[in-house]
């Protein structure tokens, strides 16, 4: 959804969306109104892992005028009281968002 909302503004460059899932956007071509947004030529679509793409992005020196990161809980809290860490822990890892920060132009970019 995010990406198709982007996508109204025409000084819109490009846009990397990382979808870990390919369900996801499988689904979503298929059932949603927006799902014709990966067509669009600005549109780079990686299927994979966010945390990586962020690292590598940030080691290769890329950087964004915005970044959007829609990130699923990083836990759970189970019925007796405890905690299940969940893969997505790792997008709020204090190395992912130094990541981030890196790929921010200075004194432009927004996350």
């Amino acid at each position: 959804y995010v990406v198709s909302e982007l996508l109204k503004y025409p000084q819109i460059g490009s846009i990397d969306h990382v979808e870990l899932d390919e369900e996801v956007i499988n689904v979503s071509k298929k059932y949603l109104p927006w799902g014709d947004a990966w067509k669009d030529e600005r549109v780079n679509l990686v299927i994979g892992d966010g945390a990586a793409f962020v690292k590598e992005q940030a080691e290769e020196g890329r950087s964004y005028h915005v970044i959007v990161q829609d990130a699923s809980d990083p836990f759970w809290l189970d019925k007796d009281g405890g905690v299940t860490t969940l893969p997505s822990s790792v997008l709020y890892d204090t190395s992912h968002f130094e990541s981030l920060y890196k790929l921010l132009r200075p004194k432009e970019g927004v996350l």
